[in-house]
C-alpha cells in the first residue's frame, strides 16, 4: 500500500472489522433499532468499534488531520467526534498514511494496532500503542509490531482472543502489489498484547 493508492483501496474493510462489526450487532442497544445510515455522515474510513463500559468508541483511517479520528456513541446511532486518539506518530512513521487501527482492551490498558508507512522502506508495517482510556491519547511502541518490506509490507492487523485467553495476532500483506497472492501473516501465541512469539502461518 503506497501513498498513491485508490479511494477505492483505502477503504476496503479488514477481515478483522468485519468481526468486530457482527459483535458490535450481536450487543446492538434497542435505541438503535431504527438507525438510518449514514450514522457518521462524513469521512470516516475503515472504522472498527469497541464497547468500553457500555459506550462505543469508532476508530478510522486517517483524515481530517488526524491520525487516528475517534468518535464515542452510546446507541450506536448518534455518534460524537473527539479529538485525535493517536496524536503522536513514532518516529518509525510517516504522516497521513495510518490506517484501518483497532483497539483491545487487555486488562486495565487499551491496546491499539494500526498500520503506518516506513518512510525507510516506502511500504506500511503493523504498529501498536497504549493508553489507559478508550479515547486515548494513545502512546506508539518506537518499534513496529510487525514489518515485512520484502513481501510488500502489512496492513489491516486484528487480534483474536479465544475463550482460553490466548491470542492470535494477525494482518494482511501487501504482496499482491508486487504481483504476487495476498496472504494473511499471523502468529500463534502471542506472549503479551505488544510482543509477538510462535509460528507464523498464512
Amino acid at each position: 500500500m503506497f501513498p498513491g493508492k485508490n479511494r477505492c483501496e483505502r477503504r476496503c474493510v479488514s477481515v478483522f472489522t468485519r468481526l468486530t462489526g457482527l459483535l458490535a450487532l450481536a450487543a446492538l442497544p434497542m435505541a438503535a433499532m431504527g438507525y438510518g445510515n449514514p450514522v457518521i455522515n462524513q469521512d470516516f474510513p475503515d472504522p472498527s468499534v469497541i464497547n468500553a463500559g457500555g459506550t462505543y468508541y469508532a476508530y478510522a483511517t486517517n483524515t481530517g488531520g488526524r491520525n487516528v479520528p475517534c468518535a464515542r456513541s452510546s446507541d450506536l446511532v448518534s455518534w460524537t467526534q473527539l479529538s485525535d486518539a493517536l496524536p503522536s506518530l513514532p518516529g518509525w512513521a510517516s504522516g497521513g498514511v495510518t490506517w484501518a487501527p483497532v483497539v483491545h482492551k487487555f486488562g486495565s490498558t487499551y491496546v491499539l494496532y494500526f498500520a503506518a508507512q516506513q518512510p525507510s522502506t516506502g511500504h506500511h508495517a503493523i504498529g501498536v500503542a497504549t493508553s489507559s482510556s478508550p479515547t486515548g491519547p494513545f502512546a506508539a511502541s518506537g518499534t513496529p509490531l510487525v514489518s515485512q518490506s520484502s513481501i510488500g509490507g502489512d496492513i489491516d492487523a486484528g487480534v483474536f482472543v479465544d475463550s482460553t485467553g490466548s491470542l492470535t495476532c494477525f494482518g494482511r500483506t501487501t504482496a499482491i502489489r508486487l504481483g504476487r497472492r495476498a496472504t494473511f501473516g499471523a502468529s500463534s501465541s502471542c506472549r503479551t498484547a505488544l510482543g509477538l512469539r510462535g509460528r507464523s502461518f498464512s
